[in-house]
This record gives structure tokens, C-alpha cells and sequence, in this order.
């Protein structure tokens, strides 16, 4: 939100590619197919389907549920979620996590 000189965009640049390498690596290493009830997340694909049709989320709703699919049964908590899906979150993030998960929610609720 602040301006913020050219090494450090470039370095903050950085940081989210070497992330989202990771996320990908993770990803590959893994189950590529997540399959419960009517809900089915392809990893390799990067889609989301429901009952057959395809779900559109956006990235930060994408790594939530991907967050949460990978942890099916487990409590996590505010803080874990926060850190697994904006890094070094701040305490605005918490009402942003609010906002995601009542719209990630609707995003996958049967009518």
C-alpha cells in the first residue's frame, strides 16, 4: 500500500516466484486428483470442479481451498492459514480471510 523503491518491488517479485515454484514442486510431488463428494480438485490443471462443472476461483481462493483440501479432518488454526496462503500476513489479512472463506463458501455451496 505504500510506495516502495525498485529493488524492493523486484525483491518482493522474487520472494512470490520462488513460492509459487514451490507450490507448483509441492503440488507435483503430490496426488495430482483431489476427490470428495461432488467436489474434485485437479493440481496439475489448476481447476476446481463441482458436481462435473467447473468451479472458478481466484488465486487466493484457489491456495485456501487447495490449503484446506490438503488438510481434510485436521483444526487450522487463523494464524496457519494466514501464513500458508499470504506469507507474512498482517492483521488486516484476518478480515480478508473472513471475507475469502464466506465467498469460497457460496463459490462451492449446492444449490
Amino acid at each position: 500500500t505504500k510506495p516502495f523503491s525498485v529493488d524492493e518491488l523486484l525483491a518482493r517479485l522474487r520472494v512470490a516466484l520462488r513460492r509459487v515454484r514451490y507450490d507448483r514442486q509441492r503440488l507435483s510431488e503430490e496426488s495430482s486428483v483431489y476427490e470428495n463428494g461432488g467436489l474434485r480438485i485437479d493440481y496439475a490443471a489448476g481447476c476446481v470442479y463441482l458436481d462435473g462443472s467447473e468451479i472458478h476461483l481466484t488465486p487466493i481462493e484457489y491456495k485456501l481451498l487447495v490449503l484446506l483440501a490438503k488438510n481434510t479432518g485436521k483444526v487450522l488454526t487463523h494464524n496457519y492459514i494466514l501464513r500458508e496462503v499470504w506469507g507474512n500476513p498482517t492483521a488486516s489479512d484476518m478480515q480478508s480471510l473472513r471475507v475469502y472463506m464466506a465467498t469460497l463458501r457460496k463459490k462451492l455451496e449446492k444449490n
